[in-house]
């Protein structure tokens, strides 16, 4: 018993395991076999148990380097989406209190406060000023 049990676990050991792009296919296909519950779309149901099946292939395949190969890209991915996201939030936020206007020279982004009228703005990249209204 104890020589399959250390074999249980050199084999888990040498498994790539749950990555970040393992972790996104499992909530993927949750929610795929749920939507698909719901409302009785085969087509859904089978993709679903497809993104299980795949996950298991990742979970359990060797940890040669493929698999963190494929985790790194789908995580740089991730991440540059997660940034895009909270840009584009910050962006809107800040679209009431500023305005975003370019260097008629240039054309360097430049924010100025609204609500105080004529405005004297000062480029920083061509050193120029000009006068815009909030």
């Amino acid at each position: 018993m104890k020589k399959f049990k250390e074999r249980l676990i050199d084999y888990i050991y040498s498994r790539n395991g749950m990555d970040g792009l393992t972790q996104f296919v499992v909530y993927l296909a949750l929610v795929i076999l749920v939507v698909s519950a719901v409302f009785d779309v085969k087509v859904l149901y089978f993709s679903g148990i497809g993104l299980v099946i795949y996950m298991y292939f990742r979970f359990f395949s060797p940890a040669d380097g493929r698999r963190a190969r494929e985790n790194a890209v789908f995580m740089k991915g991730l991440n540059w989406l997660v940034l895009q996201f909270f840009k584009a939030y910050n962006r809107a936020r800040e679209e009431r209190i500023y305005k975003f206007t370019r260097c008629p020279n240039c054309g360097f982004k430049a924010k100025i406060r609204r609500g105080r009228g004529l405005q004297k703005i000062h480029c920083e990249k061509c050193r120029i000023y000009y006068e815009m209204k909030a």
